[in-house]
């Protein structure tokens, strides 16, 4: 996905935080997809990541408030405009989201 940081392949530890993520965004819980980003970078400063942005929170997919700020973070970013890049951010973070049970 985008904005995950891609771990050394030789690193095990690593390779178990990237699964348990795997896990956590199919089970809809990103904010533990978040968590085990963050686990990541401290482990290796400087990983990769297949988002130039860094550490920014991951909108969920067919959401239309995520869909409309994930717009207004991307206009800000090509205006230059990191104030509103780090509010939309927040309200990424913020933006609540119903967990689905599992039948």
């Amino acid at each position: 996905m985008t904005g995950w940081p891609v771990p050394p392949a030789l690193c095990p530890s690593c390779q178990k935080l990237r699964e348990e993520r795997r896990e956590a965004y199919i089970a809809g819980d990103h904010s533990r997809v978040s968590d085990l980003n963050v686990m990541i970078r401290r482990r290796h400063p400087g990983t990769p990541s297949d988002d130039p942005a860094g550490l920014e929170p991951i909108p969920v997919p067919d959401c239309s408030v995520c869909v409309a700020l994930t717009v207004e973070r991307r206009e800000a970013r090509a205006a230059g405009d990191k104030r509103t890049i780090v509010e939309v951010n927040r309200e990424i973070r913020a933006h609540p989201h119903r967990k689905t049970r599992k039948r």
